[in-house]
């Protein structure tokens, strides 16, 4: 049985890579083997007047506000885009209503909405009168008394579900532990907090990992760009989604287990370019936030992690990008999947809109220097950096 996957401090800063990256790196318009143009995105209002510095999600909530995540200013905000408001919610700090590293947007059952606090392992719960308590984010053990990881709550569902990868470990007979050759998607309740494998998905690095004190490690792959990762996420009414690079395709899981296996998709891959490498070493440069324990079950303290000359050294370029960006890929409110493509600098963003069976059902094209930030009732809400990298949120009309 596999337990809980670990998560490295390093983490936090390489998702922050790809969602940068989703900003500045985009797909070619264009049909693709006789596909249909892409739809053009029509904004639904004027972009709003308050900058940010890096928008990791945000909610619509019933009332049309929106319960934004600013995790460059370690901030949440409701938003009200008809009258260009915004109002912070609670605040930086280890007390009620307060977050260290807030990381994260994640739906609960009615209007209720949590802040992932990455360094706290708690989750703040807002509700449609402001904050009304936290809950664990901590992954629970298993039966067979495997060690809790260090990964915390990855998605939720307004089920009541939380969902976290595992680590890849095998329980022996003897109770020893082993390196398994795939990871457990799992999930879990608040209340039960029994742990239910919902999908597997493949270790590449098995031959390279060991077990120390019951968490898996392995070696960390410095100076690779733009590799091409699995991704997964978790719709609000609990459908999974696994979206593979190579060959391109996207199986579903349903809430209930039903599985379907998505078809392989076709995509043009892109030479990397110049530019491509230029945008690579730039966000290598910028200054990123991230965890510090001085010691094992010790305080966790938010940091900003300089960049080191050295990190710019010996990288491995690939020949070509891969068929999306890891990280930027959400479902809408119809259940639809929006997969953001990248192989161009510059031009259009470029998103896949995947139906129920794993097909394309059309493309999207959106504004250049966008990425995908959340939904709402007939609507879609982007993010565009400007030339001082100030993010800008604006709404959209979700195509039919």
């Amino acid at each position: 049985m596999l337990s809980r996957a670990s998560k490295s401090k390093t983490g936090c800063a390489a998702l922050r890579m790809k969602r940068a990256v989703a900003g500045l790196i985009f797909a070619v318009t264009g049909a693709l083997n006789g596909q249909a143009k892409p739809i053009e995105l029509i904004p639904a209002s004027p972009p709003a007047s308050y900058g940010y510095t890096e928008i990791a999600g945000l909610r619509e909530l019933l009332n049309g506000n929106l319960l934004l995540l600013d995790r460059g200013d370690r901030a949440v905000y409701l938003v009200n885009l008809k009258q260009n408001t915004r109002t912070q919610i609670g605040r930086i700090g280890s007390g009620p209503n307060e977050y260290v590293l807030p990381d994260r947007v994640l739906p609960l059952a009615t209007d209720s909405t949590g802040i992932l606090d990455v360094a706290a392992h708690r989750v703040l719960v807002i509700g449609t009168r402001g904050p009304t308590g936290f809950r664990d984010a901590r992954a629970p053990s298993n039966s067979a008394g495997v060690p809790i990881s260090q990964n915390l709550i990855t998605f939720s569902d307004t089920l009541g579900w939380f969902y976290a990868r595992a680590q890849p470990i095998r329980v022996l007979r003897d109770n020893r532990l082993e390196v398994a050759d795939s990871f457990a998607i799992e999930r879990w309740t608040q209340f039960s907090r029994k742990r239910d494998t919902i999908a597997l998905l493949p270790f590449s690095r098995a031959s390279e990992a060991t077990v120390i004190g019951g968490i898996v490690t392995w070696p960390v792959r410095r100076g690779e760009a733009f590799p091409a990762e699995i991704a997964w996420t978790v719709s609000e009414d609990g459908q999974l989604a696994v979206v593979y690079p190579a060959p391109y395709r996207i199986d579903l899981i349903t809430s209930d287990g039903r599985f379907r296996r998505g078809p392989v998709l076709a995509y043009r891959a892109q030479q990397v370019t110049d530019a491509h490498k230029q945008v690579w070493l730039a966000l290598l440069r910028r200054p990123k936030s991230g965890l510090m324990q001085r010691e094992p079950g010790g305080p966790v303290t938010a940091i900003t992690i300089r960049p080191r000359a050295r990190d710019a050294q010996g990288i491995r370029w690939p020949l070509r990008l891969p068929s999306f960006i890891p990280d930027q890929i959400r479902f809408d409110l119809l259940g639809r999947l929006w997969v953001q493509r990248y192989v161009a600098v510059a031009s259009h963003s470029l998103f896949d809109v995947i139906g129920k069976n794993g097909s394309v059902l059309f493309e999207v094209s959106a504004p250049s220097r966008s990425r995908l930030v959340g939904f709402g009732r007939g609507l879609v809400f982007l993010v565009r950096q400007d030339a001082d990298d100030v993010e800008w949120l604006q709404a959209f009309r979700l195509p039919q």
